[in-house]
């Protein structure tokens, strides 16, 4: 008769499940959230959606830009 195995995770070699830690990443919730204000804050004021939609993808291109610059221009360069 076999005995019934109390630790069949460790046996498997499968990963541990994490038992902790945040499902989502911080930064793009935070994203998210301030596009949705922005979004909701338009649409208040009146704009219609192609309005909104169009004013939110051009704001993100260009601050995608911005920070590729940014980042671009800071990052210290190695020379030989």
């Amino acid at each position: 008769m076999k005995k019934p195995l109390k630790n069949r995770r460790a046996l498997c070699g499968c990963p541990p499940a994490p038992t902790t830690g945040p499902a989502l990443p911080g930064s793009a919730v935070i994203v998210v959230v301030v596009i949705l204000v922005i979004a909701a804050g338009l649409s208040v004021r009146g704009y219609t959606m192609e309005s909104v939609t169009t004013i939110l993808t051009v704001g993100g291109l260009i601050a995608a830009e911005i920070i590729r610059r940014l980042v671009a221009v800071f990052t210290p360069r190695r020379t030989a």
